[in-house]
């Protein structure tokens, strides 16, 4: 059997119709940049968020650097991120002028309140904390927000895998200052191409984030400020409103699929052959991706031999960002280490998982994991 890690076919094949009728709709008004379509996804958005302001960008990445760059963080200045998350959230501090100081994470792969503490002993340019809610779950905003008041600092969200998760009853993007989207096609919500936004409940941010993805510019041919090339597209857009609907059902399938998981490999993990995912307490974890631990000894083989029987499992993220070559001759700020982020790239596991999964491929991933995590037991001492 051939499990893919994601398979976005099945999903669209479901909704082909609205996809289609979405599609019509944008080349019969050919409202193709920003326009009518834009500005209804973003009131959508921002119901489902729970945010005043939604500003449809290009993709997630632009979302983050124009959140940074809005709130007038640049040279000189610090941000606090996650070493264990994709690039792209060190690399908008960067590309904003600013440094990232990487920090460790916690048990639930999330920035770790106690590392954001050790950071800002050590320095006095940290100007925002931006941690990552990762693989679909919130990060420890209590704690952060706390931390970020008593030192006067921004609290900026990475929520790019996070759509539709909540603290507490609170959503995810409605904590800080401000939030950053991805709809890059494999997300929770994904458009049929690149596609991102910022969402915030400030309007001068908002109007700030609005102007400088359009060119610097209120009026057209009128620029005030230095800005960008990076404007949602009316197809991108249309295509989100008709998926978004559907965005509690599909949550609601991942977080059963992810039970499934645990209920098909607790005993692995018994054995302490695997770690499965934690659920923060007063968390709702949207499962973005459902990520494991295996010994460190045996994780290379165990993922090339779930690909090898067709379970095409995956890594996020294979080498953290203060150890990528863009970053590891630029380090003169990173002043702590960070083992147990060293650890679990070393240790992670993601199996598939998608709205649709049927019963059958879920006992197959669970069949092939446990056959192959228990073969290697001998080699890690269980």
């Amino acid at each position: 059997m051939e499990i893919p890690f994601v398979n976005l076919t099945r999903m669209h094949e479901a909704m082909k119709q609205e996809l289609d009728a979405a599609y019509s709709r944008v080349l019969a008004s050919s409202s193709f940049i920003l326009g009518k379509e834009v500005e209804a996804f973003e009131v959508e958005f921002s119901k489902f968020v729970g945010a005043k302001r939604t500003l449809g960008v290009a993709c997630g990445t632009d979302a983050l650097v124009l959140m940074v760059k809005s709130l007038g963080i640049g040279k000189g200045d610090e941000v606090i991120v996650p070493s264990h998350t994709f690039v792209a959230t060190p690399f908008a501090v960067s590309l904003a002028g600013a440094k990232p100081v990487f920090a460790e994470v916690d048990d639930y792969f999330c920035l770790s309140p106690e590392s954001v503490e050790l950071a800002i002993s050590k320095s006095k340019r940290i100007k925002a904390i931006m941690p990552v809610h990762l693989y679909g779950q919130c990060a420890d905003m209590g704690r952060l927000s706390e931390i970020a008041q008593a030192h006067n600092l921004l609290l900026l969200e990475d929520a790019c895998q996070a759509h539709g998760s909540s603290l507490n009853g609170k959503n995810a993007g409605t904590f800080g200052k401000a939030a950053a989207f991805s709809f890059y096609p494999g997300k929770n919500l994904g458009g049929l191409g690149d596609a991102g936004a910022v969402c915030t409940s400030d309007d001068a941010l908002a109007d700030a984030v609005a102007a400088m993805r359009n060119y610097g510019s209120k009026v057209k041919y009128y620029h005030d400020t230095l800005g960008f090339n990076s404007r949602l597209d009316g197809l991108q857009a249309a295509f989100l409103s008709a998926k978004l609907p559907h965005m509690h059902g599909w949550n609601e399938q991942r977080r059963a699929l992810a039970h499934k998981y645990v209920a098909g490999l607790e005993e692995l993990e018994k054995r302490s052959l695997v770690r499965l995912p934690r659920e923060r307490p007063g968390g709702h974890h949207v499962y973005h991706l459902f990520v494991v631990q295996v010994h460190e000894g045996i994780r290379d083989a165990v993922i090339k031999q779930l690909n090898d029987a067709g379970v095409r499992a995956q890594i996020h993220y294979p080498i953290p960002c203060h150890q990528q070559k863009a970053y590891i001759e630029h380090l003169p700020f990173r002043k702590m280490p960070l083992r147990n982020t060293e650890k679990l790239a070393r240790r992670i596991l993601s199996l598939p998982i998608w709205p649709g999964m049927t019963d059958e491929e879920v006992a197959y991933v669970i069949s092939k994991a446990s056959e192959i995590v228990a073969g290697h037991a001998k080699k890690v001492g269980r």
